[in-house]
């Protein structure tokens, strides 16, 4: 399918957000595979998370369950391309996996302030960096 199963990685119980965990692992995920989903049908995705809810407010499945398989997460960058997320899939501990994203984060940002400035490093909301790239090619370069 194509679909990462998010509890092959961490346990539901593990860290703040194990709601969010409980609903991908036995709501989101079991839907999407149902459908005969891929993660290259990211709108199709988004609109099923949203049916799935049914709340204006996403208080069912909650924000960090659905902004977590979404990539399409409306416009809010100033850039045509959103976001991308970096998953250390390989990790067995949260430290573990901590550890890899910082030590991706950084020497990343060092690569964006030298091909786009130092205010191509600001960070969004959510932590993530917006510099004005269009294609996602470029993004992946990068990165």
């Amino acid at each position: 399918m194509g679909f990462f199963r998010i509890q092959d990685q961490f346990r539901e119980d593990e860290g703040p957000d194990g709601k969010a965990l409980e609903n991908i692992n036995k709501l989101i995920s079991p839907a999407v595979m149902a459908f005969g989903l891929c993660v290259t049908q990211q709108k199709e995705i988004d609109e099923l998370m949203l049916r799935l809810d049914g709340t204006k407010n996403k208080s069912k499945l909650g924000a960090n369950a659905i902004l977590g398989i979404s990539r399409v997460q409306g416009c809010h960058a100033d850039n045509k391309l959103q976001e991308f997320m970096i998953l250390p899939t390989g990790a067995s501990f949260f430290t573990e996996a901590m550890k890899i994203c910082t030590e991706v984060y950084h020497p990343l940002k060092n690569v964006i302030k030298a091909k786009f400035g130092l205010d191509a490093t600001t960070v969004g909301d959510e932590g993530g960096f917006a510099p004005n790239i269009l294609e996602h090619k470029e993004a992946l370069n990068l990165i």
